[in-house]
């Protein structure tokens, strides 16, 4: 009995599974990076819409108190100030959430490159694969000969042992 042959690419093919294990993880890390991006840009518009909200109701508030003559000059200089803020603290939250919808497009173009990755490291692993299949049929292919040979010689070796 012969000694099986090792595949000659095998360290090639150790080489492109590591690499596709290594393209899943690094598709996972993205994906998970986006996910936090997404929860980072909802978050902050959460914090808008309650900003809006805490202006709106103060505003409401500073009205009322007004209407109801508890307010003088003074009061209504001092709270147009504090509205001013409160909008300007808006305007940063604004500029605040296209900061992170940048973050989260970015992150998603680096996801989509971890996948073009991962499809690309598949598709070398599955060469490696395939060829070693074809390799294997080669050599069962080479194996049957060598013992069809074999066998013919035994035969051949007995019919003439028979003949003579």
């Amino acid at each position: 009995m012969s000694q099986r042959e090792e595949y000659p690419l095998q360290a090639l093919r150790e080489l492109r599974e590591r690499a596709k294990q290594q393209a899943m993880e690094g598709l996972a890390e993205a994906l998970a990076e986006v996910e936090r991006a997404a929860a980072r840009v909802a978050g902050a518009v959460d914090a808008l819409a309650s900003a809006r909200e805490l202006r709106a109701r103060k505003v409401r508030e500073f009205d009322e108190s007004v209407a109801a003559g508890r307010a003088g000059i003074a009061q209504m200089r001092t709270f147009e100030h504090y509205r001013q803020r409160l909008l300007d603290e808006e305007r940063e939250l604004l500029e605040d959430i296209e900061a992170r919808k940048a973050a989260e497009r970015r992150a998603r173009e680096v996801s989509a490159e971890a996948r073009a990755e991962l499809e690309d490291t598949a598709t070398q692993l599955e060469a490696v694969v395939k060829h070693r299949g074809g390799w294997d049929a080669e050599r069962a292919v080479i194996r049957q000969r060598k013992d069809e040979a074999a066998m013919d010689e035994v035969a051949t070796r007995i019919w003439r042992e028979q003949s003579s």
